[in-house]
């Protein structure tokens, strides 16, 4: 578990977002106090080995740069079938 503060947070999940053509671009470590651990993968979005964000920062700097959850990537897939 992390420390912070004295305060002890255990890890709810980890994913990654994707870029539209499924290459994994982002790794996230998702803490039970709104704390992400945000890594980039490729270097493209920050200089830094990680970056501290709240769900709200996160879900942001998801939707600035036109990242995706894994599911939405079939679902994107799916749309485009029909067109």
């Amino acid at each position: 578990m992390k420390q912070n503060g004295g305060i002890k947070m255990g890890i709810i999940e980890r994913y990654y977002l994707y870029r539209e053509d499924g290459t994994e671009d982002i790794k996230v470590i998702k803490y039970e106090d709104n704390t992400n651990e945000v890594y980039s993968l490729t270097g493209a979005h920050f200089s830094d080995d990680k970056k501290i964000m709240t769900d709200s920062e996160l879900k942001h700097f998801k939707d600035v740069h036109g990242l995706l959850y894994e599911q939405e990537l079939g679902l994107q897939a799916n749309l485009f079938e029909y067109l």
